[in-house]
């Protein structure tokens, strides 16, 4: 009785903190102390957590990349950033013959710097045309400048000149894993052919 009277006591206290004593009332009250002590003790323990996945990437090697820069571009960064969409994703020589072929004055920008960025990769890690991919490459906004603009009846405005930055990154293309991905039959034959082409060039002398 006194453990029950107790229990009420403490319920009804913890009114003023904003408790609600209807939640704890009949625990306190069907339950004395030493009850509730001893069904903690018997209570399960909690199950361990589950393991953290194994990360690693299961015996691949590391693909090596090269990564180049142009700053300070005289050329803005929407239309900077066309060329660059319409080169992501490629291969070293479908992306030389897309930016060749394309109007836009980025495209001979970019193709200086793919090239730039593939002899690099070339003296440093032997690698050839056809076993580099246009890993990513994306278009940054550089300094600004002020200028100038001449209108009409002898008036002047103010005109904003945008520069841009490109970055180009191209990595080694692991070929074994493009085939096992491929969508399609096409797909597959692509990535075999251009497997074949990069052996026969690197087991020239």
């Amino acid at each position: 009785m006194k453990t029950m009277a107790l229990a009420r006591a403490c319920v009804w206290r913890g009114v003023g903190a904003g408790r609600r004593p209807w939640l704890f009332h009949g625990t306190f009250s069907n339950m004395s102390t030493e009850a509730m002590g001893a069904a903690s003790a018997d209570a399960p323990a909690p199950p361990p957590p589950p393991e953290a996945a194994d990360d690693s990437n299961h015996g691949r090697r590391e693909l090596r990349s090269v990564s180049q820069r142009f700053t300070n571009i005289s050329y803005s960064p929407l239309r900077m950033n066309l060329v660059a969409k319409l080169l992501r994703r490629l291969t070293v020589p479908e992306a030389l013959a897309q930016s060749t072929f394309t109007k836009k004055k980025g495209g001979a920008i970019a193709k200086d710097l793919i090239e730039r960025c593939a002899s690099v990769a070339e003296m440093k890690y032997g690698l050839s045309h056809d076993q580099l991919l246009v890993d990513k490459i994306f278009v940054t906004q550089g300094k600004g400048q002020k200028m100038v603009r001449t209108m009409g009846r002898g008036r002047t405005g103010i005109e904003f000149v945008r520069n841009s930055h490109l970055n180009v990154t191209l990595t080694e293309i692991d070929f074994e894993d493009r085939i096992r991905a491929a969508s399609t039959r096409n797909q597959q034959t692509k990535w075999k052919k251009l497997e074949a082409r990069a052996g026969s060039r690197a087991a020239r002398p």
